[in-house]
C-alpha cells in the first residue's frame, strides 16, 4: 500500500510539486477551519448540524480540488489513497481532541477544582486570597485551614447525614448574619434540615 501510495503522489508531484506532507498539512488547516465554522454554527443556531456521508465525500472533494486545481479533479487520480490521507487526518484530530481533554482534565485535578454546590453546573475554585469563587457569583472565604479538598469532604458529609433520612436535594447557599458573619448553610424544604457548614467573619 505504501508503494501504491508514493507511485500515486509521484504522478501528482509531477503536476503539482506536491508532497504527501504538504497535502496533509494544507488539508488539515481547511479541516480547523471547518470545524470552527460548524462549531459557532451550532452555538448560534443551538441545534446540531447533520452530515451525511455523502457530504463528508463532497467536502473532501472541494478541499483536495482547493489543493490541486480546479483544472484537475485529484478523485479520477486515485479516490481510494486520498481518500485514505483525509481519514487519517480526521482521525489525527479526534486524538488531538481527546488528548487536550485529558490535559485540561488532569489540569482541573491538580487544581481540584469542584462543581460549584450553589449552581451546581460550573466550576469553583480557591482564589489567592482563599475565596472560594465561581462566576455564578459564590464568593465565600474559607478558612486558612481548610482547602478545597477538605471542604468537599465537609459537603459530603453533610449530604450523607441528610440522605439517611430524606431522599430530597439539599440546597446550598450562603447568607449573612447579624454578627457580621457569613454562613454556608445546606438546608432542605421537603424535611427541614438545616446545617450551618461553615461560618466566615465578612
Amino acid at each position: 500500500m505504501e508503494s501504491h501510495r508514493k507511485t500515486c503522489f509521484e504522478q501528482l508531484r509531477h503536476k503539482n510539486a506536491c508532497s504527501i506532507d504538504e497535502l496533509k498539512f494544507r488539508l488539515r488547516k481547511l479541516y480547523v477551519q471547518d470545524l470552527k465554522v460548524k462549531r459557532e454554527k451550532i452555538l448560534k443556531d443551538k441545534r446540531d448540524i447533520v452530515i451525511s456521508e455523502e457530504d463528508d465525500l463532497d467536502f473532501f472533494a472541494k478541499y483536495c480540488r482547493n489543493f490541486f486545481g480546479s483544472s484537475e479533479d485529484p478523485l479520477d487520480v486515485d479516490e481510494d489513497l486520498l481518500y485514505q490521507i483525509w481519514e487519517e487526518i480526521r482521525l489525527e484530530e479526534i486524538e488531538n481532541a481527546e488528548a487536550n481533554l485529558v490535559e485540561s482534565l488532569v489540569s482541573q485535578c491538580g487544581s481540584h477544582e469542584i462543581v460549584c454546590p450553589l449552581c451546581l453546573k460550573l466550576p469553583a475554585q480557591l482564589d489567592e486570597s482563599h475565596y472560594l469563587t465561581c462566576t455564578c457569583g459564590l464568593k465565600f472565604l474559607l478558612p486558612s485551614h481548610i482547602d478545597l479538598k477538605d471542604f468537599e469532604a465537609t459537603l459530603l458529609t453533610s449530604n450523607d447525614i441528610h440522605s439517611e433520612t430524606c431522599n430530597a436535594t439539599p440546597v446550598y447557599e450562603v447568607r449573612p448574619t447579624v454578627e457580621n458573619t457569613l454562613q454556608f448553610i445546606s438546608s432542605c424544604e421537603s424535611c427541614l434540615y438545616f446545617n450551618t457548614i461553615l461560618e466566615t467573619p465578612v
